[in-house]
């Protein structure tokens, strides 16, 4: 339950940087289900991680590791 509770502003961050990214694009969101797989697309989703980097960033080497095998342990 604590990882969920950590992870979750992890999650909104991203879904932040993925609504500025498709909106930087000239996309409305009603818009993300439509667009084909391409290179727009990837260039959104390219854009989306730039922009959601920064909390990750900030985490030690061994900190990302401890992220990665917590996750990583989680059932499914």
């Amino acid at each position: 339950m604590l990882l969920l509770n950590r992870l979750g502003p992890l999650r909104y961050h991203r879904a932040d940087a993925h609504a500025a990214a498709w909106t930087a694009a000239g996309h409305p969101a009603s818009s993300v289900s439509e667009l084909p797989e391409g290179p727009e697309r990837r260039a959104i989703e390219l854009e989306t991680d730039r922009r959601a980097a920064s909390p990750y960033a900030a985490l030690t080497a061994e900190e990302r590791l401890a992220v990665l095998a917590d996750l990583a342990a989680l059932p499914g």
